[in-house]
């Protein structure tokens, strides 16, 4: 790629391909290299073009706007910090698609629309090497190559596929042995996107996603009548798999308990919670059914429905934004597709018929919380959008440098607290890293560091409060005088984590162990009370958490009230039927009172226990059935 436009397009696709490869705990530092390397370019360019008026299409607007609500809403929300980095993300998707937009809207095919199926190409490549080591290194049969879900893998292949397929549609009457390349690299890339890790969301999206492609390269007509061909096969397979969606289990709850919470929280929140705040609302807007709390805190990040996350977050002003920023490029191609460029039309196709997959998977996944997805679909639109003919986005819309200028402001603002933001999480991961080696001092400097440039994220005082309660353990174990000030400092910081994040359930529970902590040492009343009340708001939180209903009852015990404890207790063994300990606690208790209740609640618990053994508990289950350690944490 020669030249400054192809300089711009290897950039990109080196973005392209951090955003892509970046796995496990190091991908919020590729995400926050990735805004950083975005916002302040940005800024320069926007201010160096301010100095005249900037005519943009109406399509751009629109994307302000909704990225100035993701913004301003964050300020609303239930947790700023997850709200923001969620707006961020947000203008960071913006901006690449109007640099790709940039980059393809010339007259003739520039080196992005060259270049876009070979790195497609070798990034799937790459992450079905990845995936198949790890099937055979671990026997995992749901790889995630390097993605963090299998599923985001499954759609980013079938894209490829897509790709692929659209290429050899084009080149079907031609001679030559080329497009059966194409072909077999369409069946290559499809059957690693559904043998691999059988998304079934994916499954169900490549239906309309086929249709379209077919429609785009045959006509509606003679698309429809190609489609028809492999409807019973897809009718067939898309049938099986959306079925599964709606059967709740223990493992999975159900696609539909997931929307209907999400349809109260926005009923009672019409103007949303802010992005990312659904899953604090979860427990208290859902509906259980039997065994629904198997699993120890288990619950969803998101409804697994982008357009609930969109409704529930920013409120249905947000969802109408996001609606038509993804509607719209569909009617853009709709109207304008007799004017695409021949050379261009397969790839033009190849982006329609993607972004029907991404938007159709929307429906049943978290796909746009990915930014590997997110990206893709950017690709996906700036190449639609750069192959349209300019009528079809409506006439330019003239942009003043005053406008321009605070854009660039913006976008520099945007930029300081990206590298803000990753700063703080590599002190974050440093003070992990000393904690873990028992660096307390070493580690202290490095969450402290971690507090001035994120201080919006809570679990950086949740991290000063473990640090400073093992440091207690410590002085506690050395008879050392300073252990009640220890005490007192992971107490306060844990109030700072419940401040920045007030609904999130871990917090209130270990403020109440800590607060346990000081009533054994002081032996004040005063304490008690006050666990007391930390544990009824960790049932607000969450009424039906076993611990902070073990917690309550045990406070209960200790201030006399019996009668309210056992009560507690019946309800946590209702909700959580492997509750072993609860059971345990409830026949001690009713020893003094009913002993033939004891020594069936005895049977139980044993009962319980032996179940247990016959089954791997995961690590929270095992606070079930075991006694805990001596540390809250």
């Amino acid at each position: 790629m020669k030249g400054r436009g192809g300089l711009r397009v290897a950039s990109l696709f080196l973005l392209y391909a951090i955003s892509v490869l970046a796995t496990g705990g190091h991908y919020q530092f590729a995400l926050g290299f990735l805004r950083v390397a975005v916002f302040l370019p940005a800024a320069v360019l926007l201010w160096k073009g301010s100095s005249g008026p900037l005519r943009v299409p109406p399509y751009f607007l629109l994307l302000a706007g909704f990225c100035l609500l993701a913004v301003g809403h964050a300020f609303s929300s239930v947790y700023l910090w997850v709200s923001l980095q969620h707006a961020l993300n947000i203008l960071l998707a913006t901006f690449l698609l109007v640099a790709v937009v940039s980059l393809c809207d010339r007259e003739e095919p520039g080196p992005l629309s060259r270049w876009l199926l070979p790195v497609l190409a070798a990034l799937s490549v790459m992450e079905i090497a990845v995936a198949g080591a790890q099937r055979l290194a671990s026997g995992s049969s749901r790889p995630h190559g390097t993605f963090s879900n299998p599923m985001f893998l499954s759609e980013f292949l079938a894209v490829t596929a897509l790709f692929f397929a659209s290429r050899f549609l084009n080149e079907r009457r031609k001679p030559g042995g080329g497009k059966i390349a194409w072909g077999a690299g369409a069946l290559f890339f499809l059957a690693a996107a559904l043998t691999l890790t059988g998304s079934r969301g994916v499954v169900v999206s490549l239906v309309p996603a086929i249709m379209v492609l077919a429609v785009a390269h045959f006509g509606l007509v003679r698309g429809a009548k190609a489609f028809l061909l492999f409807l019973p096969v897809l009718i067939v397979t898309g049938w099986h798999s959306l079925s599964r969606f709606f059967t709740p289990d223990i493992y999975n709850y159900g696609r539909l308990v997931f929307w209907r919470s999400a349809l109260r929280v926005f009923g009672e929140h019409p103007f949303g919670v802010g992005l990312g705040g659904y899953k604090y609302l979860w427990f208290t807007s859902q509906e259980p059914f039997s065994q629904a709390f198997r699993h120890y805190e288990k619950y969803p990040v998101t409804p697994h429905n982008e357009y609930l996350e969109v409704l529930t977050g920013l409120g249905f002003p947000g969802f109408l934004l996001f609606a038509a920023v993804l509607l719209l490029p569909l009617w853009y191609a709709a109207r304008g597709w007799n004017g695409v460029p021949d050379d261009r039309r397969w790839a033009a196709a190849a982006a329609v018929s993607g972004l029907v997959l991404t938007g159709t998977n929307a429906l049943f996944n978290f796909n746009l919380h990915e930014f590997g997805i997110v990206f893709t679909a950017a690709l996906l639109l700036g190449v639609l959008l750069g192959s349209l003919p300019g009528s079809a986005l409506g006439e330019r819309v003239a942009i003043r440098p005053f406008h321009a200028k605070a854009g660039a402001v913006f976008a520099f603002l945007a930029g300081l607290v990206s590298l803000s933001l990753l700063a703080g999480a590599l002190a974050m991961w440093r003070g992990e890293s000393l904690l873990r080696e028992r660096r307390f001092d070493s580690a202290e400097r490095a969450f402290l560091a971690a507090s001035r440039f994120d201080p919006l994220r809570a679990v950086v005082p949740d991290a000063l409060s473990a640090l400073y309660y093992k440091r207690f353990v410590a002085a506690v174990r050395e008879r050392d005088p300073s252990a009640d000030r220890m005490l007192l400092s992971s107490i306060r910081w844990q109030g700072k984590a419940m401040e920045l994040c007030p609904l999130e359930q871990g917090f209130p529970l270990r403020q109440a162990n800590l607060l346990m902590e000081k009533y054994r040492r002081s032996g004040d009343r005063r304490d008690l009370e006050a666990v007391l009340a930390m544990a009824d708001e960790v049932l607000r939180i969450n009424p039906y958490l076993a611990e902070g209903m073990w917690v309550r009852a045990q406070v209960l015990l200790d201030l006399g009230l019996i009668k309210e404890a056992a009560g507690t207790l019946e309800r946590a063994v209702s909700e959580e039927p492997n509750f072993c300990r609860g059971y345990a606690k409830l026949a001690e208790i009713a020893k003094w009172t009913d002993p033939s209740r004891s020594d069936v609640l005895e049977a139980k618990a044993a009962e319980c226990r032996q179940s247990a053994k016959n089954r791997v508990l995961e690590d929270g289950e095992r606070w079930l059935v075991e006694e805990p350690g001596a540390s809250p944490r």
